[in-house]
């Protein structure tokens, strides 16, 4: 009886294992930035998770004009606000992209 429950258990857990990927995908996430308003060249700080730490691998749109990441780690990156941009931010780290998408606002 006792092997029967251990290999229905086993069988279950495998079975789910291939399910549950999408937990371990490190997808980016966007917490928030700072500021949220600026000019041109502003230093925007991007807090959140699953950043990759070299800056060239992390992609950092506003409203679709892509800005210059200057650093980066797993949780932050710092990018330089592009001209006369306003719109959401968009983050991608190895064609993922984070779902939150928070407003620049160019003043």
């Amino acid at each position: 009886m006792v092997v029967r429950k251990f290999f229905l258990v086993a069988v279950l857990l495998t079975s789910c294992e291939d399910k549950l990927n999408w937990i371990k995908d490190d997808v980016p996430a966007v917490y928030s930035i700072d500021p949220d308003t600026g000019q041109s060249g502003t230093i925007v700080t991007i807090t959140g998770a699953h950043f990759d730490i070299i800056p060239d691998k992390n992609t950092v749109t506003i409203h679709g004009t892509r800005s210059v990441v200057t650093e980066a780690s797993q949780s932050t990156l710092k990018f330089i606000a592009p001209d006369e941009t306003t719109g959401p931010v968009l983050v991608s780290v190895n064609n993922r992209f984070a779902e939150k998408q928070p407003v620049f606002t160019y003043k």
